[in-house]
């Protein structure tokens, strides 16, 4: 399908639907007495929206262009990695490129389409934007495998496939990938930024759940002895899940990046406390925290609209 096709936009009242729905969605982790926007998997394990799983294609003008936004086209992307495929959607910019790209990475159990409002936000002002479902990563009839065999290890495998993906794009600025985490996510891509320090331009990390490997301990305080299975957040985890969080210190990741960093945090957030987020603002060599007072772990509409300033200004060098 060539890129010059047009297509037509979806009609007004489907558009506000559609937005209010990825608005009352986009959250992550356990949940909080209070918040305005509930976290994508509480207590009761609730779902987050629909998985995108199109068939893999190897060349960017045969993608299928899902629908037209208000300056971008939304494109079906699928990446694979070790016999796995993982599905997400391309939001690129009209115009000329090659683009800068954030790809958007969401929290323990939840989906990609969490942070379709960021893609949006991005796409909007020229910079092309990525969301995908990490494989495993999700709970109830939108999961597309058992979350048992899921770890911030195997996420930072799929996250590594989308880059990889993203930078043989020529429509894209392969020197201009930024990441944006939300909770579990952002711990995923400060990893992989740590590890691929050359390939990431920036992060923006919205309530980056550090304290993942202290709650492996709890779960898992003999590291001999891990249980086959336990419950994390409402949702049943698998040893891989702890096993893998152990192997490693997030902080030695975080001193292995010198690019720029955004944190994001709420002092009322009480899955990730901000203490978490004041640390890490110390360890990385160049980060500033963006501190939200009164906000929980759920992402409203005022601190989204924000973090997506903020990070539109980085993109552009004005920070």
């Amino acid at each position: 399908m060539a890129f010059g096709m047009r297509f037509r936009r979806p009609p007004l009242h489907f558009r506000a639907a559609l937005a209010a729905v990825l608005l009352f969605s986009l959250c992550c982790c356990a949940p909080e007495h209070g918040s305005e926007v509930p976290a994508s998997v509480p207590e009761s394990a609730r779902t987050e929206a629909e998985t995108v799983a199109e068939p893999a294609v190897p060349d960017p003008p045969d993608e299928l262009a899902l629908y037209a936004g208000d300056g971008y086209t939304v494109w079906a992307l699928t990446a694979e990695r070790d016999g796995e495929t993982v599905s997400g959607k391309l939001f690129v910019p009209e115009g000329e490129g090659p683009f800068p790209a954030v790809v958007c990475c969401h929290g323990f159990g939840g989906s990609g389409d969490n942070l379709s409002v960021f893609a949006q936000a991005f796409a909007g002002n020229e910079v092309a934007a990525c969301v995908f479902d990490f494989v495993g990563g999700s709970v109830g009839p939108y999961g597309d495998a058992d979350m048992t065999q899921m770890s911030v290890l195997t996420e930072a495998a799929d996250l590594f496939a989308v880059i990889d993906r993203l930078r043989e794009d020529p429509r894209l600025d392969r020197d201009r990938i930024f990441l944006l985490g939300h909770s579990q996510g952002g711990f995923v891509a400060t990893y992989a930024a740590g590890e691929r320090p050359e390939e990431i331009a920036g992060l923006f990390l919205l309530c980056p759940a550090y304290v993942i490997r202290d709650k492996c301990e709890v779960l898992a305080p003999d590291p001999e002895h891990i249980p086959e299975t336990m419950t994390l957040w409402g949702a049943r985890i698998g040893s891989v899940y702890v096993r893998d969080a152990l192997s490693f210190d997030i902080a030695d990741s975080m001193r292995a990046y010198p690019g720029p960093v955004l944190l994001f945090h709420g002092t009322a957030d009480g899955t990730v406390p901000i203490a978490y987020s004041e640390d890490a603002a110390k360890i990385f060599p160049h980060a500033e925290l963006i501190v939200y007072e009164g906000e929980g772990h759920g992402l409203r509409l005022p601190v989204v609209r924000d973090a997506a300033e903020r990070a539109l200004a980085m993109i552009r060098g004005e920070e």
